[in-house]
């Protein structure tokens, strides 16, 4: 603590004093200087436990490697006041804080200190969470390698005990929001916490083109707190969104999907493995990266031509479609779809299959069909017009593989032939049995084929 400056008027209770107070803080873990300057007309009551901060400015200069960019000025203004009798109460109203090149503003208030409520109204006009998300040292990094603490995946994320002691009310609104790399305008969310369940309603008007709204329960009133989910995004772009969001985006198009799960647990794993719900889903106007449903059908078409070669190359690529949807079971962590749908300029697509949260593995069987407006010659074949081409997915989410069900594709078209062979033979007897018996006799021996 150095350079304390404290400057008052004189002393005279219920009335206003002038406070000036200048000091400054420096820190060695974290290291960091902090300035603080405040200033306003404080009033105190006759039996002084109530404290009227009129016209109160308080500006925070931080510099240090704690703070975000390596230094920051906070600007604050506002009408305090606290009360100490009845439990105690401090209101902030209005409030307004300026920092970086955000404004928040609104009002806050806390009651009973000894076991806190409180309520907020906030308002931002733009804000970036990611500028204030702590950033490891290389200290930090070398000692995680060398750590024998839990893996990230198994530390506790709900604070239990934490969540049951809160009680709050509250909304939260930002004109422009990001976080985690992911933009959205027109953000608003709604909180309220009190007897160890947390509920939330947030809300994007705009979000990558669409929209997005959805509601939360976290109850931890039992020592394994359960969660509720629901959720719906509206006419989403979802390309660049994942491209925000993880860098890169297998699929592109317009999406409109909807869920509600449930999760019980404190841990990543325990989250996967106890999930359970429903989603439905629908993309249009997109493609879809690491699937070519034209090479795959080229592919099979050359495999039926005796190429078995080809068998063993990757149906890897693009394919763009006009619509796919489908819907989803979740049962813990397992996620079943039968009924995939998609349409492609050239082949129609259905899917069945699973893919399992807790291992991140892939069971999953496409089947192709050439669509009724794709001319032969698009695809270099007339043999597999009418034939359902049957291509497996599984692996790992990390590293999908993709490729034609050869063996699936020989019996089926084998079973083709052999169905045409048997009704030409049932022809023939049919035809011997009309030429050689007649009446009752005849019509017997037919009825056996």
């Amino acid at each position: 603590l150095a350079g304390l400056d404290l400057t008052t008027d004189a002393l005279s209770l219920g009335s206003p004093m002038g406070v000036e107070l200048a000091l400054t803080v420096d820190s060695r873990k974290p290291k960091a200087t902090v300035g603080l300057k405040l200033n306003g007309d404080l009033v105190i009551n006759s039996t002084f436990d109530q404290f009227d901060f009129q016209g109160m400015t308080l500006v925070l200069d931080a510099a240090g490697n704690a703070v975000p960019e390596g230094a920051m000025t906070i600007e604050m203004a506002s009408h305090l006041i606290a009360d100490l009798s009845d439990g105690g109460s401090l209101t902030l109203n209005p409030l307004t804080i300026k920092f970086d090149d955000s404004t928040l503003s609104g009002n806050a208030a806390i009651n009973h200190f000894a076991k806190p409520s409180i309520q907020f109204d906030l308002a931002v006009d733009a804000i970036n969470l990611d500028r204030y998300r702590p950033k490891p040292t290389d200290t930090e990094s070398s000692a995680q390698t060398t750590s024998v603490a839990p893996p990230p995946l198994a530390v506790a994320l709900i604070p239990v005990q934490t969540l049951r002691d809160l009680n709050i009310e509250g909304i939260f609104k930002a004109q422009s929001l990001i976080l985690k790399g992911l933009t959205g305008e027109e953000v608003s969310v709604k909180l309220v916490t009190k007897n160890g369940v947390l509920k939330s309603e947030q809300g994007v008007k705009k979000f990558y083109n669409g929209s997005y709204v959805g509601e939360t329960v976290v109850d931890a009133r039992q020592n394994t707190p359960k969660i509720i989910i629901k959720e719906q995004v509206t006419n989403i772009n979802i390309e660049p969104l994942l491209i925000d969001l993880l860098g890169e985006s297998p699929i592109a198009g317009v999406a409109n999907i909807t869920a509600a799960l449930t999760t019980h647990g404190n841990t990543v794993p325990a989250f996967k493995s106890a999930l359970n719900g429903t989603a439905e889903f629908s993309f249009n106007d997109g493609a879809v990266t690491g699937v070519d449903v034209g090479a795959l059908m080229k592919q099979a078409q050359a495999i039926l031509d005796g190429d078995f070669v080809a068998a063993f190359i990757k149906g890897v690529g693009k394919t763009p479609f006009s619509k796919a949807s489908g819907t989803a079971q979740i049962n813990n962590g397992l996620i079943n779809n039968q009924d995939l749908i998609v349409t492609t300029p050239l082949v129609n697509v259905a899917g069945v299959g699973t893919a399992n949260l807790v291992n991140e593995q892939i069971d999953y069987q496409l089947t192709l069909q050439r669509s009724k407006s794709s001319a032969a010659e698009e695809v270099d074949s007339k043999d597999i017009k009418n034939i359902l081409i049957p291509v497996k997915i599984n692996g790992t989410f990390a590293e999908p593989n993709v490729s034609l069900d050869v063996k699936a594709m020989v019996m089926n078209t084998q079973k083709a032939k052999i169905d045409e062979q048997k009704e030409a033979l049932k022809k023939k007897i049919t035809e011997k049995i009309n030429e050689k018996l007649k009446g009752p006799a005849g019509e017997l021996l037919k009825s056996l084929f």
